[in-house]
């Protein structure tokens, strides 16, 4: 008798295929199904467009666009296995109040991959928070950057239509924002300013967005997202006694505040300590993290929290008032 994991994957290109190549390195987990809704054959891949074949299995992955996930979801309202979806979970408000309405017995066996939550930055981030080397949180700027938007495969996909994605701000910045709720608590307010910088229309989501966010818990977050230069992946975390620098390569925590130069002055502080982060590591380790997780519920047939699940919802709430606010 096999008494591995049976899943199934929906999907096969772009991030489905970097879930699939995790799972297959993952021990007692067999991928047993890779659904497609139309038939395509394939010798790598265990491919079926039989989607009572998916709903034998005891685990689901849904990989495929974003604006397909609320649809796949209400065939799986009767399912009674786990079912870890893509980030965002649902396009639309529309589709997430449906979702909250759904029973909270199904809900605690879903699971969003937000699997940035699973990377070693977070987990420095979550620990100064209480270091009286950082101080009290007063800001965290998050500023990510490449040139997606001008390779033909990006404008000729879904993720450039503002019908089914809001771009950037969606497709990363959710992480961020998902990150911001985890750490200090529900968005107060915000205020956003979005950016065509290649060319506008009115069914191209932007290329750049700046989102700044005020949290419950008195933190100023602000997020620069953008398409549309060159390659950047920075955090800075300021607290009142130090701060968190991190480059994508390199991570140093400067303290104390109260540092000074030979003339009596505040001086930049030294580095207390340093970390060496090579950014495509800490994401496949977040990506592998994040499905192991998933797995050991699955495997001692445990619950999610419907507190992570309901922040994910939270997530999109900026990005549906800025759609709103669009289409008027």
């Amino acid at each position: 008798m096999d008494n591995n994991i049976q899943v199934a994957v929906i999907g096969k290109s772009g991030q489905a295929a970097q879930l699939i190549s995790i799972v297959n390195k993952i021990d007692g987990v067999n991928l047993k199904w890779v659904y497609l809704p139309e038939r395509v054959n394939s010798k790598e891949l265990p491919l079926t467009d039989n989607f009572d074949k998916v709903l034998e299995c005891q685990a689901v992955i849904i990989a495929s666009p974003t604006y397909t996930h609320a649809d796949y979801l209400r065939r799986f309202k009767n399912f009674d296995g786990y079912i870890l979806v893509e980030k965002p979970i649902v396009s639309t408000k529309e589709e997430t109040e449906e979702l909250r309405g759904y029973s909270d017995s199904w809900k605690k066996r879903i699971k969003v991959n937000y699997n940035f939550q699973h990377s070693q930055i977070i987990k420095i981030l979550n620990l100064l928070i209480n270091n009286p080397d950082f101080g009290q949180p007063i800001a965290l700027d998050v500023l990510t950057s490449n040139g997606l938007t001008f390779l033909e495969k990006y404008q000729s996909s879904w993720r450039a239509n503002l019908k089914y994605s809001f771009g950037v701000l969606e497709l990363v910045g959710t992480h961020y924002i998902n990150l911001a709720i985890s750490l200090f608590g529900p968005i107060k307010n915000f205020e956003a300013h979005c950016q065509w910088k290649t060319k506008k229309g009115s069914q191209l989501p932007p290329d750049t967005v700046s989102l700044i966010l005020m949290m419950e818990k008195d933190v100023r977050v602000n997020l620069y997202h953008s398409y549309a230069g060159p390659y950047l992946n920075r955090i800075l975390f300021i607290g009142t006694n130090g701060y968190f620098d991190y480059d994508g390569k390199i991570a140093n925590l400067y303290s104390p505040r109260d540092s000074y130069n030979s003339e009596g002055l505040f001086a930049a502080p030294p580095i207390l300590k340093n970390y060496q982060l090579d950014d495509d590591s800490v994401w496949q380790e977040s990506l592998t993290g994040s499905l192991k997780d998933f797995f050991d519920v699955v495997k001692r047939k445990g619950e999610f929290s419907l507190t992570i699940l309901e922040r994910a919802f939270m997530a999109m709430e900026p990005i549906f008032a800025l759609r709103e606010k669009m289409e008027r």
